[in-house]
């Protein structure tokens, strides 16, 4: 037997009227709000900007939701456990030169005009 959902059967929902004055006025608000204008929205720009910040400035931290194969993940533990740094330290140290890498590849593609 299956446990019962905390949500409630589909029929019951109601689908959000995103054409409603209460849906222009959330998005007017968000747009407007500070941290539509902060780095890791999807804009080329602050996304490169972000990626010069000093070491003395604070960086929020955000998950993410990472799938990886069991074995990958097995490793990743036994570093952890055999080493001095997390899995979390070890994959953010492994991953900071290729994200810079490859944010410097598409720069140089989008002032070249290839993209």
């Amino acid at each position: 037997m299956s446990s019962p959902s905390a949500r409630p059967p589909s029929r019951q929902r109601r689908a959000p009227d995103l054409d409603s004055e209460e849906a222009r006025a959330f998005v007017e608000r968000a747009a407007s709000h500070p941290s539509a204008s902060e780095a890791g929205e999807g804009r080329g720009e602050p996304l490169v900007a972000s990626a010069r910040r000093t070491a003395a400035q604070k960086e929020v931290l955000r998950p993410l939701t990472l799938r990886i194969p069991e074995s990958l993940h097995a490793r990743l533990l036994y570093i952890a456990e055999n080493g001095s740094k997390s899995m979390n330290q070890f994959v953010i140290e492994a991953l900071v030169p290729a994200v810079a890498q490859q944010v410097d590849k598409i720069t140089r593609r989008k002032e070249l005009g290839l993209d």
